[in-house]
């Protein structure tokens, strides 16, 4: 059977190493029956080539992707090549191609939902309500769109990430005399990552000579991270920039608790993070903020009977409080890892939804 090509427009894919790079090329080197092709910029490949297959993924960049530019390059490439579907990714590439929606159904991926206003909040929904179908990562996610730009319950679809069953490394044991807890924060340096939350935490807990903080990762706010950390002279917080595969995942077997303490925002409410099936899956605690979106494995209604909650108007002081009984938090985390059926989260799974979604109409 032939297989059908699909254009998908985004601005980063491999080797940037951000979650949406992450969820795209792993859904799309799952694919089975299409042919994908991303049209992306250079963000994070400087020194890639401007075309390239990656994995059975034709990899196009161009220069000018954050300009009107990109309509011509995506013009160019319908004329030249028959795909069976259009793909966007998130509501601002969406308006930079808006025309094609007049010729083209389009397919739009929203990877993160941002609070807008004035203008960018008429544009942003222009975009959106442009495209013939949705995708988007979590249920939260469908409900607002759903609740908020009227649009039919059938044409938006959750393809949730999926999940690689990597195993740590092995515990290395510690000297009897070394006591100290060990919590870490790992992603991107975002704002809205709660990252400030982690900063606040290593403040608090600064006179405590039994804790240790990580911060493990690279973003906007690195400089900002480093000069808290000098300005407060804190001594009991590391940040490492950059560990990748076997490094971290021998780095996290080393750590005894993950802090995932994400601020209130439309994007973290609807945005269910990568992390978040791997700590679990590892069976290592976690310490988060009650945002909707952290708890799409499970049943939200009785997410504080699994998960580790901490409250947004006293952060550090319930880190503390649930830090106390280390025994208890592991074997929460235990639980909560039993109470999930793993072979429903593969990429393989999520591969499948998303290439369920594709129109089977003629080629564009």
């Amino acid at each position: 059977m032939e297989r059908d090509r699909i254009l998908h427009i985004h601005e980063v894919y491999k080797p940037y190493s951000g979650g949406g790079a992450i969820r795209i090329s792993r859904l799309l080197e799952n694919s089975k029956h299409t042919l994908p092709t991303v049209l992306c910029s250079f963000k994070g490949a400087e020194n890639s080539p401007r075309r390239e297959t990656i994995n059975g993924v034709d990899v196009i960049r161009v220069k000018y992707f954050k300009s009107p530019v990109l309509l011509f390059f995506v013009v160019r490439l319908l004329l030249k090549y028959r795909y069976r579907n259009i793909h966007v990714h998130n509501s601002w590439v969406q308006l930079l191609v808006l025309p094609l929606a007049l010729f083209s159904p389009l397919i739009l991926e929203l990877h993160s939902i941002k609070a807008r206003r004035g203008l960018k909040s008429i544009l942003h929904r222009a975009a959106i309500n442009s495209a013939r179908k949705y995708i988007v990562l979590s249920q939260s996610a469908k409900d607002y769109i759903k609740g908020n730009f009227g649009i039919d319950d059938t044409n938006i679809h959750v393809v949730l990430n999926g999940f690689i069953a990597r195993e740590l490394g092995l515990k290395s044991e510690r000297v009897k005399s070394e006591k100290k807890l060990k919590l870490f924060y790992a992603g991107s340096l975002y704002e809205w990552q709660g990252i400030r939350n982690v900063l606040d935490c290593a403040k608090f807990f600064a006179a405590d000579k039994n804790y240790e903080f990580y911060i493990v990762g690279d973003g906007p706010m690195l400089a900002e991270v480093l000069e808290f950390i000098d300005v407060n002279d804190l001594h009991n917080i590391s940040v490492i920039e950059t560990l990748k595969g076997a490094s971290f995942l021998q780095f996290i077997s080393q750590m005894d608790v993950a802090l995932v303490l994400r601020p209130s925002k439309l994007e973290t409410e609807t945005a269910f993070p990568l992390k978040i099936p791997e700590y679990i899956y590892w069976g290592i605690p976690i310490l988060l903020t009650d945002r909707s979106a952290h708890f799409e494995l499970s049943d939200y209604e009785k997410r504080h009977d699994l998960y580790s909650i901490v409250r947004d108007s006293c952060v550090c002081e319930d880190v503390q409080q649930l830090t106390n009984n280390l025994g208890r938090l592991k074997a929460k985390a235990q639980k909560l890892k039993e109470s999930i059926d793993w072979s429903e989260y593969t990429w393989n799974i999520s591969a499948e939804k998303y290439e369920a979604i594709y129109d089977r109409s003629k080629p564009h």
